[in-house]
């Protein structure tokens, strides 16, 4: 039994209520430009009313089903509540004792009892933060984006659409996309998304929602979405929520390599650039993988492909797990001349010749199992190994080839290889990934000097 807050189960009365107003803002607007004849208000009003309870449930469901993820990893993600907790405490929105949430020393004895908060509880959490974004949004140019005004649209009804002009002048323009842009990444990423991205790239919000909607548009995540909740009483829920948590996780991956990497200002010119280097990635997959890289990707399609999900969604998730390079490999491409395809394979060569593809895996194997701030260390000398391997793939690429590079490197790949091995094998914490990490270094550093 899944039981929710009041809040949630009558969300979509509140939800009702606001589209009400502000359709009824805009149809005001749409009169006073001489658009809409006065006469004709009330009828338009009624048609919309199935669509608009279409548009409610919608947002009503995707809220339930973000409460269903967060609460399938609430003992996992329990010391990244806490610090959610703490850090709207500091923007002085959050009271625990008045929300009925528990303090920090209950969070310390949850933790020790393996009791990790209930579904209401997260509930609460979810609904502040969907505020603060909010807030944040509001406060931003982010919702003048150009790449936003689909979201405004996507808002009403299909019958006031021809009233751009009055929807354009709504004064609530900038509060609506921004209700819907929180909504909308809280709902696919859930409440402690934003908490995680900060901590990695010190990102602000709004720069984070941009990076987030840009990577959503590359990965096509609202079409894998749409094909995830079609499997209502088709898959078992848990698979459901499997398919959910690999999604979120690929736009997570995406979205943190935007920030690192790009230019943010305009999504729509930050997709149009993007495009044809994650769509060349998508297309040499799985026989572009080493034999590592593509066992694991095998392994994962097959059992994201059970109890009846159709392979081809399978496959596609797997890819997409598979994109989080993208803005750093478009930029090789275009320094070297080479094809996107050409690029994507020779970082794989590259991945599977200094071992930095099981370097990562094992770290991502492990890190559930770190106190939080060598899981945050973690995080970071991942991403730094990312980078590396980049910077070895542009290496390679100006040497003639991954073959070439290869075997000029290949005494010093060797003791590389030996040195991941050692310090992954077994049960690793933090400090055997940094010594892999420093192995790797000073391999690039006597690469750079060759």
């Amino acid at each position: 039994m899944h039981l929710n807050t009041d809040a949630i189960d009558n969300s979509a009365g509140v939800d009702s209520s606001d589209h009400e107003v502000n359709i009824k803002i805009l149809c005001t607007e749409a009169i006073r430009r001489g658009a809409l004849p006065r006469g004709e208000r009330n009828t338009l009003l009624a048609s919309m009313t199935d669509q608009v309870a279409e548009k409610v449930l919608a947002h009503n469901y995707a809220q339930t089903r973000a409460l269903t993820l967060a609460e399938s990893r609430a003992m996992q993600d329990h010391e990244a509540f806490e610090r959610l907790m703490i850090r709207l405490e500091n923007r002085g929105v959050l009271d625990r004792e008045v929300e009925g949430l528990p303090s920090t020393s209950e969070m310390e004895d949850r933790q020790e009892d393996r009791q990790p908060l209930t579904r209401p509880e997260i509930a609460v959490l979810m609904a502040w933060t969907k505020i603060v974004l909010f807030d944040d949004l509001v406060a931003s140019e982010t919702p003048d984006d150009p790449y936003f005004q689909d979201t405004l649209q996507a808002y009403f009804p299909d019958a006031l659409h021809t009233y751009d002009d009055a929807m354009q002048a709504h004064r609530l323009k900038r509060e609506i996309i921004s209700t819907v842009l929180a909504n909308r990444i809280v709902d696919m990423a859930g409440p402690v998304f934003f908490l995680r991205m900060r901590e990695q790239t010190e990102a602000h919000s709004a720069l984070l929602v941009k990076a987030f909607e840009a990577a959503s548009g590359l990965i096509g995540a609202r079409d894998l979405q749409e094909q995830i909740d079609s499997l209502d009483n088709k898959v078992p829920a848990d698979r459901q929520t499997a398919l959910q948590e690999k999604l979120a996780s690929a736009v997570a991956d995406l979205t943190r390599s935007l920030v690192q990497t790009e230019n943010l200002s305009i999504v729509t010119e930050l997709i149009s650039s993007l495009a044809p280097m994650t769509q060349s990635i998508a297309d040499s997959l799985p026989n572009s993988l080493q034999s590592f890289k593509r066992t694991r990707f095998d392994s994962l399609s097959d059992h994201l492909a059970k109890d009846g999900v159709p392979e081809s969604l399978a496959t596609m998730l797997a890819k997409a797990g598979l994109l989080s390079q993208a803005p750093r490999l478009a930029i090789l491409a275009q320094q070297s001349g080479q094809s996107g395809g050409d690029v994507f394979a020779a970082y794989q060569g590259v991945g599977d010749a200094l071992s930095l593809d099981k370097l990562r895996a094992k770290a991502a194997d492990r890190i559930s199992a770190m106190p939080y701030w060598d899981r945050l260390a973690t995080r970071r000398l991942v991403s730094d190994m990312e980078v590396q391997q980049v910077a070895a793939t542009q290496s390679a690429l100006s040497s003639g080839g991954i073959g070439d590079w290869a075997e000029t490197n290949a005494k010093s790949a060797k003791d590389l290889r030996a040195q991941v091995k050692t310090y992954i094998s077994g049960k690793p914490g933090f400090a055997q990934f940094a010594l892999a990490g420093d192995a790797v270094r000073t391999f690039m550093t006597g690469l750079a000097k060759t």
